[in-house]
C-alpha cells in the first residue's frame, strides 16, 4: 500500500502473551510539513482496551527520512531542542512509536 506523506496513529501500545500490540484511537496523514490537527486521547478515550500495561504513544511511518517532535505546541524544525523542540530521526519506511501524554501533539518536518 502506497502513501504520500507521513501516517500518524494515536493509541496504546503494550505486550500481551509475549506479543506486541497497538490500539489506535484515532490515524492522521499528513501530506505537507506541520502538526497534527488532533490530540493524544486521554487513556479512557483512547481505542481499543489493552490487556497488558498501556502506553500512550504515537505511532508514526513515513514515505522520506524527517524528524518528529511531541508535546502540546511541539517543533520538528529546530536543529537542537530541549522539551516539545527535542526532535527524534525517523528514516523513510520505518514504522516508529513515541510515548506522549494526553493532550499531546506530534509536529514533523523534512529531514535535509
Amino acid at each position: 500500500m502506497a502513501f504520500t506523506g507521513v501516517h500518524v496513529a494515536c493509541g496504546f501500545a503494550y505486550t500481551s502473551g509475549g506479543v506486541s500490540l497497538f490500539g489506535p484511537a484515532w490515524s492522521q496523514t499528513m501530506t505537507s510539513a506541520g502538526t497534527s490537527s488532533r490530540t493524544a486521547a486521554a487513556p479512557a478515550a483512547a481505542g481499543n482496551k489493552p490487556t497488558g500495561t498501556p502506553v500512550l504513544c504515537f505511532e508514526i511511518r513515513a514515505d522520506r527520512d524527517i524528524f518528529v517532535a511531541v508535546g502540546a505546541a511541539p517543533d520538528a524544525s529546530q536543529a537542537s531542542g530541549e522539551g516539545q523542540a527535542a526532535r527524534v530521526p525517523i528514516p523513510t519506511g520505518e514504522t516508529r512509536y513515541i510515548p506522549c501524554t494526553a493532550g499531546d501533539k506530534l509536529a514533523w518536518a523534512a529531514a535535509a
